[in-house]
């Protein structure tokens, strides 16, 4: 299969572009309080990406809860 999305976000990332990503599903805990943090990724929540990186073979993306 062809990589296709990590190189155009990488290259997104470089030149300074504003990235968010979401999850699928709904979002039951914003309005009534937020799963701990053993829970990860909120469903049908959006995020802002940070920065994208690569390191030692590794695929990184930092992202942002902008509600937490």
């Amino acid at each position: 299969m062809e990589d296709i999305v990590w190189p155009k976000l990488k290259a997104l990332d470089d030149e300074g572009a504003l990235i968010s990503a979401s999850t699928p599903g709904e979002d039951i805990y914003t309005e009534h309080g937020g799963p701990d943090a053993d829970h990860g990724l909120v469903p049908g929540h959006a995020y802002t990406v940070i920065a994208v990186k690569e390191a030692f073979g590794n695929r990184l993306v930092q992202i942002r809860n902008p509600w937490g």
